[in-house]
């Protein structure tokens, strides 16, 4: 390897050049050579201060950014609800000062930076996302407030017309005056104000009608005598026509109430007369009678039976006695069917019934003992149907069908003795298996003639029937001829 020599070159007097010596172009350029060594070192220490700057801008910017997240991420999730004390606008300033707060603290940010420059800049970018973050801020309590009056009007149109409907005349007109003074602030806007309006429409009708449940008569001359206003003709026509529908319930409900009672009230009757004497009996049905304890016709069906010595020991007539259990199956089928009678018209026909089976025992056409049975049974048959017991139950194969069937296979006397056969069977039973029963009571008069307990007139019609043949005397006649009579 060759070897260099190193040579020191020291500058001192004896190396420099005189000035005189450099001449005007010489100077020039080393004047020139400083002011490029300087402008480097400006230009170094320049950059250095923008690349501080720019760092110290960078992380400042940044945690804004974080911070604002965070900030319109809980701005966005805040729950406000009154406190304790239930004062809402109370907890709504002292949230709404929380966040400001917080908004300030999210700026400081901006303290660690040394540099004028970066702080100018961050100041601008601080100033804009403080604006957008205020806006926000803003818009989420405003709206918070807007809900919430929103609710507050719900409440008060509520009490108001409770008001309203209890006498005060002015309620009505005082939320108008809260509706309008809300569309003004904002709270609410048109449309919603005309949902409002329209609601106020009712509250004519609906004072007429809350009237109406206590007094409907009254309600009724209240709006005759313009007592009641209304808006419009339509309404106050509206409002009568539902006030009269509730006097016709009301009326309709009461007219039950009294059939029921007497009901009851003949039926405890039914029980207890036979602990009394004669007279005893006879004074408690005119009583009851004359107070309206007892209806009118009931009563004097009961007093004929009393009197009468026919009922107590007669040879029951199978007509009029099993004409008397299907007309019980026809109510007992009507006020159980769902859609069928109402309990009014039950309890009609349960009276009709009643005096009919009085009727029939006063002139001896059934026993006593077998008309209070069929009595007992209409007593069954309204506390399942009137209680509404198994109403929404499909109850299928009823007593009614059982008749019917029997009509298909027997006619005349073996029909009527089979019927009330049926009648005993089911009556007896919690819950009949009617179309079992129905047949039975065909098999059990087919044994009859079968040990000769039915008569051979009986037998012929019953085989007409079962053909389709009609039972006139001449067809009983040719059937009895061919069995031989």
């Amino acid at each position: 390897m060759p070897q260099f020599e190193i040579r020191q070159r020291r500058v001192g007097p004896e190396n420099t050049v005189p000035a005189q010596q450099m001449g005007f172009e010489g100077v020039q350029q080393a004047v020139q050579s400083g002011q490029q060594a300087l402008e480097t070192v400006d230009h170094i220490a320049n950059a250095w201060q923008e690349a501080e700057d720019l760092a110290q801008l960078t992380t400042a910017t940044n945690n804004l950014a974080s911070q604002q997240m965070g900030f319109e991420s809980e701005l966005a999730n805040v729950n406000i609800s009154a406190g304790e004390d239930g004062d809402f606008y109370k907890v709504l300033n002292e949230k709404k000062q929380y966040f400001q707060n917080k908004l300030s603290s999210i700026r400081a940010n901006g303290s660690q930076i040394t540099s004028t420059g970066a702080k100018a800049q961050y100041t601008q970018i601080a100033d804009m996302a403080e604006m957008s973050a205020k806006v926000k801020l803003d818009t989420v309590f405003r709206q918070k407030l807007v809900d919430h009056q929103k609710v507050e009007l719900v409440r008060s149109g509520d009490l108001m017309k409770q008001s309203y409907l209890s006498g005060n005349k002015e309620a009505k007109q005082a939320y108008s005056d809260q509706l309008q003074s809300n569309l003004a602030k904002g709270f609410i806007d048109e449309g919603e104000k005309y949902k409002y309006d329209q609601s106020l429409e009712d509250w004519d009708i609906s004072r007429a009608i809350h009237i109406a449940d206590a007094d409907p008569t009254l309600a009724l001359e209240m709006i005759e005598s313009g007592d009641l206003s209304f808006d419009s003709p339509e309404d106050k026509k509206n409002a009568e026509g539902q006030v009269r529908q509730m006097q016709g319930l009301k009326k309709s409900q009461e007219q039950m109430a009294i059939l029921n009672e007497q009901d009851d009230n003949s039926s405890k009757f039914g029980e207890n007369y036979g602990q009394l004497t004669v007279g005893q009996q006879l004074s408690e049905l005119k009583s009851g009678s004359d107070l309206g304890d007892y209806d009118k016709d009931w009563a004097k069906s009961m007093e004929a039976r009393i009197l009468s010595s026919k009922g107590i020991t007669p040879e029951t007539r199978q007509d009029v006695m099993s004409g008397f259990v299907q007309r019980q199956g026809s109510l007992a089928y009507g006020v159980r069917k769902s859609g069928g009678m109402s309990g009014q018209d039950y309890l009609r026909g349960s009276k009709k019934l009643k005096v009919d089976i009085n009727k029939a025992i006063a002139k001896g056409d059934i026993s006593a003992d077998k008309g209070d049975k069929l009595i007992n049974s209409l007593e069954k048959t309204k506390s399942a149907g009137l209680s509404k017991l198994d109403l929404s139950k499909s109850w299928g194969y009823q007593f009614n069908d059982g008749v019917d069937y029997l009509s298909k296979e027997l006619s005349g006397e073996p029909l009527y003795s089979a019927v009330i056969d049926y009648f005993y069977a089911t009556d007896a039973e919690e819950k009949p298996d009617y179309k079992q029963m129905a047949k039975q009571a065909v098999s059990d008069y087919t044994n009859k003639v079968l040990t000769g307990g039915v008569s051979k007139r009986d037998t012929v019609i019953a085989e007409l029937k079962k053909a389709g043949y009609a039972t006139t005397e001449d067809n009983i006649k040719f059937g009895l001829a061919q069995l031989g009579e």
